[in-house]
């Protein structure tokens, strides 16, 4: 019994420090959001809404302004129980062709946690919809559902972006390409 428990307390403190091992952002360009060097971002929006409303055209964005305009957009505060304990770093975005992984990087109590959810792009009867492939917490990848906690996080993202979210929603067509997003009006 006693060799069974050693076994399941050297499990458990291999998965918190899973966990508690950021993954890697330095990849994503835009990563880390500096204020100092953040500059005026994109107005991405208006962009967006501009684009919706003319029906023409289409909008390329880079890795980098979309990483700018989310972290300048977003300038996170944690709220709730734990609030005191948890620091809000940023939201990046990495995008590869057909696909887009977001990532929150948070502190707690000192010790960088990143999670992740992966998105891919696709048209269906006109309309573009997003489905999760995907998702990580710290070191740990999974392409099974997604965990409560971490899908709450990313659907409170969403709320707080909804007016992005729903122009989104009303462009005919989506592509995340190499390093960038496409928007477009063209049927």
């Amino acid at each position: 019994m006693t060799v069974f428990v050693s076994l399941a307390i050297l499990g458990l403190i291999a998965l918190i420090g899973m966990l508690m091992a950021p993954k890697d952002l330095s990849f994503i360009s835009g990563y880390p959001a500096k204020e100092e060097t953040m500059g005026v971002p994109r107005n991405i929006l208006d962009e967006a809404q501009r684009l919706m409303v003319s029906r023409g055209g289409e909008i390329a964005l880079s890795e980098t302004d979309l990483n700018t305009y989310l972290n300048q957009r977003l300038k996170g505060e944690q709220g709730g129980i734990i609030s005191s304990f948890v620091d809000f770093k940023g939201v990046y975005v990495d995008i590869a062709p057909g696909t887009a992984e977001i990532f929150i990087e948070r502190e707690l109590f000192g010790f960088p946690i990143t999670m992740s959810s992966k998105v891919k792009s696709e048209k269906n009867r006109g309309q573009t919809t997003y489905q999760p492939e995907g998702w990580t917490l710290g070191k740990i990848e999974t392409k099974t559902r997604i965990m409560k906690p971490v899908k709450e996080l990313f659907l409170s993202l969403r709320s707080t972006c909804i007016d992005e979210y729903t122009v989104l929603q009303q462009l005919s067509d989506v592509r995340f390409e190499d390093d960038k997003l496409v928007l477009s009006t063209s049927i």
